[in-house]
């Protein structure tokens, strides 16, 4: 299971969400992540910048 934040909507709120990205494949990795930032990027998407959110 992933363990996140997502914001739901254009400037949502971030909540907790769980997903499953399913079964690794043939050439995939898993990874464990214990800390992570906000770039600048993830702020656009945040705030649907690119029309793409």
């Amino acid at each position: 299971m992933i363990n996140a934040y997502a914001a739901k909507e254009k400037g949502g709120k971030f909540e907790p969400y769980e997903y499953d990205p399913g079964a690794l494949g043939d050439h995939e990795v898993e990874i464990e992540v214990h800390s992570c930032g906000i770039c600048h990027s993830d702020l656009s998407m945040w705030q649907n910048e690119w029309g793409m959110t």
